[in-house]
């Protein structure tokens, strides 16, 4: 058996980490393999140096260790083909993790962000918190965006950028000890210095609705104007089609959207929208509440009168 000596750097498990976050996969380990007994693959009792057919799967045992060394796991590994090891670890109360020597452990190696649901290049599906130590899951989140703090033992901060139309996003401070959750107005510097994009972005929502009454090849653009008069463009699309862009507070809180096609005026012609980091929702003024969300900002076009 050898132990995976593991650095930081090493265990970093996401593609945005290893871009944004200063985290390098290595080239795959190359392990003095311990066999494990198993139904699907008997134990090998050849010599270490026989070839092994390319189609064979391998069952391995490994270890996990944190990068300061405080935390050491059990890893039941498998590999078939020139494919990188697959590997379950086992916590000290028994419970499994797959794929947790892809993980950012916290400052004090108690608790780690571990990648869920990667195959091969692929992005993680979603992202999970675990206490290494008491083997407890204590949060699962969707979010590219995420770092613990360089200061603090194991405080969390991640940004979810919201797919769902109308929904602000959320920019979340998580203590995996005690459970508290605070919902965060700006992003913290150490933060901001690793995702400017994302921080100049917060808080944001995608607005949308449907273009009616143009012909198939008329061009129409959705512009949101600030209160300073600044236009920004949030879509430009052909016919009659649902239109979608991302608002942010930095175009303001109140603003104005309209849409514009040549030769056509729109009702209504425009509206009203405010964004706040209070309101979880897009708010439209001027409208009932079951249709204040910014979903159905929707335009009805005509042909322009002619002078």
């Amino acid at each position: 058996m050898t132990k995976r000596s593991s650095s930081k750097s090493w265990l970093c498990s996401t593609l945005l980490c290893l871009t944004m976050a200063g985290c390098t996969f290595p080239s795959p380990p190359v392990i003095t393999t311990s066999p494990l007994s198993s139904p699907l693959s008997p134990v090998s009792t050849l010599p270490p140096d026989t070839p092994v057919r390319s189609d064979v799967v391998r069952f391995f045992t490994d270890t996990l260790i944190s990068p300061g060394g405080q935390v050491s796991l059990a890893l039941q590994c498998s590999q078939c083909c020139a494919d990188i090891p697959h590997c379950i670890a086992v916590l000290p109360n028994g419970v499994t993790i797959y794929e947790a020597d892809k993980s950012c452990w916290s400052p004090d190696e108690r608790f780690a962000v571990i990648c869920m649901n990667s195959f091969h290049d692929t992005p993680c599906g979603w992202y999970e918190v675990w206490d290494m130590v008491d083997g407890i899951k204590k949060a699962t989140f969707y979010s590219y965006f995420h770092r613990w703090s360089p200061t603090e033992t194991h405080l969390l901060v991640y940004l979810v950028q919201t797919s769902y139309i109308s929904t602000r996003d959320q920019l979340v401070m998580l203590d995996p000890l005690s459970g508290e959750v605070t919902d965060l107005k700006a992003c913290p510097q150490w933060f901001y210095q690793e995702f400017p994009e994302a921080c100049e972005s917060f808080p944001g929502a995608v607005v949308g609705g449907q273009i009616y009454g143009l012909p198939a090849d008329a061009v129409v653009e959705i512009v949101a104007y600030g209160p300073d008069g600044t236009h920004y463009r949030l879509s430009e699309q052909r016919a009659n089609f649902y239109w979608a862009g991302r608002i942010k507070m930095s175009f303001g809180t109140s603003y104005t959207v309209t849409a514009r096609a040549n030769q056509y005026s729109s009702y209504p012609g425009s509206y009203t929208i405010r964004l706040s980091d209070v309101d979880e929702h897009v708010v439209v003024e001027g409208y009932y509440p079951d249709l204040r969300k910014g979903e159905h900002l929707d335009f009805y076009f005509s042909i322009s009168a002619q002078p």
